[in-house]
């Protein structure tokens, strides 16, 4: 079983997002922290398929079937991100642009979070960072859409990581062995 997801900075489930926050704190390039926020959507949105019945959160957010707050309710892991389903619910929308939306959102969410606990510092006045985040957001944009298209296609099935090219693992592995393992 996935352990849980949430979409809370604080919590013991986000290590990867505060890995994030570490990266963007020390002033990493847009690639490096878009690399990195995709890895972490892919791995996130692994686990919820485990978690929550994506599918019918995808349906009925679309209109295809029952209330979104029914099957919202019914879900106790990954909740945070089964309530951004009911936040994005449209007819108008299909189950791709949705499930679009709700990974934009949760990358907003962290990114916002990180705006906070960074700021201010040396690195970063929070416009600066505003933008640069933005500007990974924008970077990241087409891997989400890809993902989303993946999700939306076979919500039952765990979308695959992207392969890392031999620099990528040598730069996480750099990455990796510079980090403290003490909580910050």
């Amino acid at each position: 079983m996935a352990e849980n997801e949430t979409l809370n900075l604080n919590d013991r489930h986000s290590g990867r997002w505060r890995a994030l926050m570490r990266l963007v704190a020390q002033g990493s390039s847009i690639e490096e922290v878009r690399q990195e926020a995709v890895r972490y959507l892919h791995a996130a949105t692994k686990n919820l398929v485990e978690l929550l019945p994506l599918g019918e959160l995808l349906a009925a957010a679309a209109g295809e079937n029952g209330p979104v707050a029914e099957i919202v309710a019914r879900c106790s892991k990954g909740r945070d991100y089964a309530q951004l389903f009911e936040r994005q619910a449209d007819r108008r929308l299909t189950r791709e642009p949705i499930m679009t939306n709700v990974l934009v959102m949760a990358l907003e969410s962290f990114f916002d979070q990180i705006s906070l606990r960074i700021v201010p510092s040396e690195k970063w006045t929070y416009p600066s960072l505003v933008r640069f985040l933005g500007e990974v957001r924008k970077a990241a944009m087409g891997d989400i859409r890809r993902l989303a298209a993946k999700v939306a296609r076979n919500p039952h099935e765990a979308p695959r990581m992207p392969a890392l090219s031999e620099a990528a693992k040598e730069q996480r592995r750099r990455q990796l062995t510079g980090m403290s393992l003490l909580p910050q």
